[in-house]
């Protein structure tokens, strides 16, 4: 990918058409199959060679335009399909989609695979000089890219994940570091003294008697005595208990260097005397392996090993430098001359004991960075026309950042602060539009309504300007209602927005209901009707585990007696809406602390992520939740975040206003004070 990106045609062009075409190649690198690999190629040389998109004379899409739109799919959904007629007229109808390289090679065999490939791009570059009809201009239109992938397509088998099943060996790789890190040290240390050019024979020498001499340090420091074996063999048999019993994972744990030394005499008595330990108590030169057994301790099998200061081995990794030891008094130690480095390392990968309390811990281990192999369901959504580099999804900033500049509107500049509340369910809405096709659908066709112009907006064309003033704008409107504003010389206005989430999501969906309920009388036709934009559900624990339970059986037929005519039966019909707003709380018994928070508080990984309501399926979005001010004051303002689940990439993230960029958190992740949870279609 770094190769790709090096191109002229590709570096110098806008960043939403670097990432579709690189995250399209990706498609290929990524791509087992052949078959498969010959149809993302066609697509890309359509992109490539057609200059128009769009619709055509008879309002069809056109070639390109499906083109695109299928290449955007795959790269935020990763879904093969295989059954693509209208853009392979050309392949035989009895071809199987299955059919593998090596079918292909059995039938064809003067057929290079670069023949084929050729063969699809001159079909293209033919149908779009004589069929390329379409209403607008094709942003991705660039012929260089398709000549240049044509010629890449040479070498193929090399760069992609084409050879895997044929060798029935290896993994689709995502990264070039290993082999960076072998080409470098080659370059800078193997050859460092020589002079170019080399003849090829000189050079595989050179290569080959570095790999040995390589291969002989490794093995002068993994193939020393018959102990180091044996400890290898017991680490191997304990490891094999871990997974068969639980119990035995947790004594492996606790095993000390006695325990091993006294396994060997147990199982070797012939070889006991190797593993003879010599102790001296009145001697003040200890021996190397001196273990003095605690008295009076409820641990007594347990044993701390002393080695000498000034004993260490060489680590050929480290380019001949000397391994300090260090005295640990710990469970799990390196503090060991007999066993293997690698097998410290393997270790110490594992465990890292706490000193102060004596408990192991497992290492955290860093999040892997984004990659363009990865799926990007923005890139459905995205503008390809505007030029911004704003990050679809990004951060939509609090109005305290003191960085924002004052909006002008009609001669007045406007300022907006304490804006968590707005920001919030901005990003949780933001997040439902990219990852629900039919929400998105959906806001598109009320796109009359300011809150759904600027979710929109801001999912295509990222967080801009625009988004700041469009944010003024509707903020302004509802917080006038509460005169919470303040004018000052120069005509400069700022309004206070601190609110309550449940205040807030009221007056942006004014109109657009979670739950309307009519309720009607057979008789006289009474007519009652009730719009909620949130739903208050009350949940009998203090978990979601009955959450779909708690809400369907809050508007159940109850069929009461009309309190207009009393006679007839009161039916009623409820109508969900496309979103669902819930604020789950749960109530006080009489034995509980009355200063307990109503909101609950639950691990991430335990929110239910679809709920069933007559007979609808609704996916879980994402949860707002609120940090308390630290002040017990009157004045002190809290803060609201957003924690949403991003259903195609399977993750939680984190949005705050307060900081610059999204962030992946834990499913484990205890979300305190949940203030709405977000369902929709």
């Amino acid at each position: 990918m770094h190769l790709l990106s090096s191109w002229p045609e590709i570096k110098n062009s806008t960043h939403r058409i670097k990432n579709f075409y690189l995250r399209s190649i990706g498609l290929i690198i990524a791509s087992t199959d052949y078959t498969d690999i010959k149809l993302l190629l066609r697509h890309i040389f359509t992109v490539c060679l057609y200059e128009t998109d769009g619709s055509n004379s008879y309002k069809q899409p056109t070639k390109c335009e499906i083109s695109k739109m299928y290449l955007k799919q795959r790269i935020a959904t990763h879904i093969v399909e295989l059954n693509d007629e209208f853009l392979n007229p050309r392949e035989d109808d009895d071809k199987e989609p299955s059919e593998d390289y090596t079918d292909i090679i059995a039938e064809t065999p003067n057929t290079s695979i670069f023949l084929e490939f050729k063969l699809i791009f001159e079909n293209v570059k033919y149908e779009a000089e004589h069929d390329d009809e379409g209403d607008h201009d094709n942003m991705q239109f660039n012929p260089i890219i398709a000549k240049k992938l044509l010629n890449f397509c040479k070498l193929i088998p090399t760069w992609s994940a084409l050879m895997v099943p044929i060798f029935k060996y290896g993994n689709i790789t995502e990264t070039s570091s290993t082999s960076e890190s072998l080409f470098n040290d080659l370059k800078t240390n193997v050859f460092k003294h020589k002079s170019f050019p080399l003849r090829i024979d000189q050079f595989l020498k050179i290569h080959v008697n570095s790999i040995i001499g390589s291969m002989n340090i490794i093995g002068s420091t993994l193939g020393a005595s018959k102990s180091e074996i044996q400890y290898d063999n017991y680490l191997m048999d304990k490891k094999d208990e871990e997974v068969e019993n639980e119990q035995s994972y947790n004594s492996c744990i606790n095993m000390n260097t006695y325990d091993w030394f006294a396994h060997n005499i147990e199982e070797n008595d012939d070889n006991a005397n190797e593993f003879y330990l010599e102790a001296k108590t009145n001697d003040d030169n200890v021996n190397e392996f001196n273990l003095e057994p605690e008295k009076n301790d409820e641990n007594a099998n347990e044993f701390s090993l002393e080695i000498e200061k000034n004993d260490s081995f060489e680590d050929w990794r480290g380019l001949g430098k000397p391994i300090t030891t260090k005295n640990v008094s710990c469970l799990v130690t390196n503090d060991l001359n007999n066993v293997p480095n690698n097998l410290i390392t393997d270790i110490e990968n594992h465990y890292i004991v706490n000193e102060t309390v004596g408990k192991s811990e497992k290492k955290t281990k860093s999040n892997k960075k984004s990659n363009y192999l990865e799926k990007d369901p923005t890139v459905l959504f995205y503008n390809d026309r505007s030029k911004t580099k704003s990050v679809i999804l990004g951060i939509l900033k609090n109005g305290n950042i003191s960085d924002l500049k004052p909006v002008n509107i009609e001669g007045f500049s406007y300022t907006v602060t304490n804006t968590c509340a707005f920001d919030s369910l901005v990003h949780l809405i933001c997040s439902s539009y990219v990852d629900s096709t039919q929400y998105s659908t959906y806001i598109d066709q009320e796109i009359s309504h300011d809150f759904f112009e600027l979710v929109s907006s801001a999912s295509r064309d990222g967080i801009n300007a625009q988004t700041y003033r469009k944010r003024v704008v509707i903020l302004s409107k509802i917080m006038c209602t509460l005169r919470t504003w303040t004018e000052y010389p120069g005509g400069l206005r700022n309004f206070d927005c601190s609110c309550t989430m449940a205040f807030m999501t009221r007056n942006l969906f004014s109109n657009y209901f979670s739950l309307v309920t009519v309720r009607k009388c057979l008789n006289c036709s009474f007519t009652k009707k009730r719009k909620l934009v949130t739903i208050l559900v009350k949940l009998p624990t203090e978990n979601l585990d009955f959450l779909n339970d708690a809400l369907s059986s809050m508007f159940l037929q109850n069929h009461k007696t009309c309190q207009n005519c009393e006679i007839g039966i009161i039916e009623q019909v409820n109508d969900y809406g496309k979103q669902i707003f819930i604020e789950p709380y749960v109530t006080h018994t009489a034995g509980q602390n009355t200063n307990k928070d109503l909101d609950i508080s639950i691990m991430l990984h335990e929110i239910p992520k679809t709920i069933t309501v007559q007979q609808k399926l609704y996916n879980l979005r994402g949860m707002i939740i609120f940090i308390p001010p630290a002040s017990k004051k009157h004045q002190a303002v809290g803060h609201y975040i957003t924690y949403c689940w991003r259903d195609a990439t399977n993750k939680w993230e984190k949005y705050d206003d307060l900081s610059t960029s999204p962030r992946i958190v834990r499913p484990t992740t205890i979300a305190n004070n949940c203030q709405i949870l977000v369902y929709t279609i």
